[in-house]
């Protein structure tokens, strides 16, 4: 072991925080699909696919599959896939809070019946928008703290190599 440490060993709590937002979020998509199916099929695939892809990702990211290698023992350094996954997280679930204020501000973006009425908030759906957000400020924090330890790593391994041993 070469005495590096990935960030998913540091910040384990980060890692089930976001994996359980996400997990969160994505049952309570899958809570309203059914509404949303009866107003029309768009809205309830749309919904049933978003609440698929944040399932998806929360048990990715409880298991951690980048941080194995192919005899299944734990990496000292993860894959760099990780903070991608944080970033793509981010993008994501912010691009479903704009599309969620959208929704009930100025009206249903062009398509379905409901295109241009205007939805109401509700207490699930205020919850689960926060949900989202949350999850987006974790991934960040997440993504930042694998960047400085990208970072470091490179430094140390810069101070290495201009001292070597005697």
């Amino acid at each position: 072991m070469d005495g590096s440490v990935d960030s998913s060993s540091r910040y384990p709590g980060l890692l089930l925080v976001a994996s359980g937002l996400s997990l969160a979020a994505g049952m309570m998509h899958i809570a309203v699909t059914p509404e949303y199916l009866r107003e029309w099929w768009g809205y309830g695939f749309f919904f049933m696919t978003v609440a698929l892809l944040q399932l998806t990702y929360g048990l990715v990211f409880m298991m951690q599959p980048w941080a194995y290698d192919d005899t299944g023992g734990h990496l000292a350094r993860p894959h760099a896939i990780e903070r991608r996954l944080y970033l793509v997280g981010t993008v994501a679930n912010l691009s479903i809070v704009c599309l969620y204020l959208v929704t009930r501000t100025v009206g249903m973006p062009f398509l379905g019946p409901d295109a241009g009425m205007v939805e109401p908030f509700t207490p699930l759906s205020v919850a689960v928008t926060l949900l989202e957000i949350l999850l987006a400020v974790t991934l960040v924090v997440l993504a930042r703290r694998k960047e400085r330890l990208t970072e470091l790593r490179t430094e140390a391994a810069q101070d290495l190599d201009c001292c070597p041993e005697s």
